[in-house]
C-alpha cells in the first residue's frame, strides 16, 4: 500500500493531513496498522492516525516527513498483507467445511446457479 498524496481539500495545514492511499484504506487494514503503530516505533513519535473516508489522517503533520512516510508505508503493506492471509485462511476452512459437508450428506457441490431475468 502507498501513500499517493495529499487531500488538499480536507487537510489543515497546522492540525491534520489527509493521505490518499492506494488502495484506499480500510477500517479492517487500519485497524491491523494501528495495532502494529502502537506497538513499535511511531508511538515513540509522537503521532496519531486515523483512518476517514479511504484516507490516512495524520496529526501533528510537524513530525510526519519522509522516512515516517517510508515507515507508515511499511506497515499499512504489512496490514494488507495480514488481512489477505485471513480472507485466505478462511476461504479454505469455508471451502474444506462444505467439501466434509457434501460428502457427509451424500451430496456433491455445484457451481452458483445463475439466474437470468
Amino acid at each position: 500500500m502507498k501513500i499517493t498524496g495529499i487531500d488538499e481539500s480536507r487537510s489543515t495545514w497546522d492540525k491534520e493531513i489527509f493521505f490518499v492511499t492506494d488502495p484506499p484504506l480500510t477500517d479492517e487494514i487500519f485497524a491491523i496498522f494501528g495495532q502494529t503503530a502502537e506497538a513499535g516505533e511511531m508511538s515513540k513519535k509522537h503521532l496519531t492516525f486515523e483512518t476517514r473516508d479511504g484516507c490516512l489522517v495524520v496529526t501533528r503533520p510537524d513530525l510526519f516527513k519522509k522516512d515516517t512516510r517510508k515507515q507508515v508505508e511499511k506497515l499499512l503493506k504489512h496490514a494488507v498483507e495480514k488481512v489477505v492471509e485471513e480472507k485466505h485462511r478462511l476461504e479454505s476452512e469455508r471451502a474444506e467445511w462444505f467439501q466434509k459437508y457434501a460428502k457427509e450428506v451424500g451430496v456433491p457441490l455445484v457451481p452458483p446457479a445463475r439466474f437470468e431475468v
